[in-house]
């Protein structure tokens, strides 16, 4: 734990909280449409499966362009590419070694302080979002989203991966963006970690080598 009680398993040596989750994103291209993706593990990485629609099956291989890695990779997992909860998970051919992925982690409430980063339509070079959790919407329908405000996320931005600055950990992934483009909505990382308990595991063994 961090001085002010935050986790700092997302961190490497020598980076803070918002360049680790820089390195830790991916711009995903297949089927002539474009995503943002995010490690989970030094192989995984996840998205939001509309986001490319034509290669939303198991076996259909993705372009995957991070930092320090550049790779073809394959569909692992779809959950729920015609609604919820819209995850689609990719795989890289198994080259890459990297501590460049994020911790995931339950736990916002309202007023916490978060950021994203993603390759939106207009900015495939990369941009930045910041806000607030706002809560949680469609509770007890079994398709919860977190809700977030103050930030304008970009068409394109689904996919993101959400850094809660108060836990040091990602709290969800990105998948809509609000009325009027103010704020948005975010898959929760408990879900995530529910279908993919495997992660929870992988992350829980692998925690020390990816904190200061």
């Amino acid at each position: 734990m961090t001085p002010d009680g935050r986790r700092d398993l997302i961190r490497p040596k020598g980076e803070g909280l918002a360049a680790h989750l820089i390195a830790s994103t991916a711009r995903l291209q297949a089927g002539g449409g474009t995503a943002t993706g995010f490690f989970v593990t030094d192989q995984l990485l996840l998205t939001c499966a509309h986001l490319i629609p034509k290669i939303a099956e198991v076996g259909q291989r993705v372009t995957i362009t991070a930092a320090d890695f550049e790779d073809v990779g394959t569909v692992r997992n779809v959950f729920g590419a015609d609604g919820y909860p819209d995850l689609l998970c990719v795989e890289t051919s198994g080259d890459r070694r990297s501590d460049a992925w994020v911790y995931l982690g339950p736990g916002a409430t309202y007023g916490d302080e978060v950021y994203a980063y993603g390759y939106p339509h207009k900015r495939t070079g990369g941009d930045s979002f910041y806000g607030r959790i706002e809560g949680v919407s469609d509770v007890g329908t079994g398709e919860e989203l977190l809700k977030f405000k103050e930030t304008s996320v970009s068409e394109g931005a689904s996919g993101s991966p959400l850094l809660n600055h108060r836990t040091g950990a990602v709290c969800g992934m990105i998948r809509t963006a609000s009325y009027r483009n103010d704020g948005g909505r975010a898959l929760p990382a408990e879900v995530i970690l529910e279908l993919l308990p495997e992660v929870r595991e992988w992350q829980a063994e692998n925690a020390a080598d990816n904190r200061e």
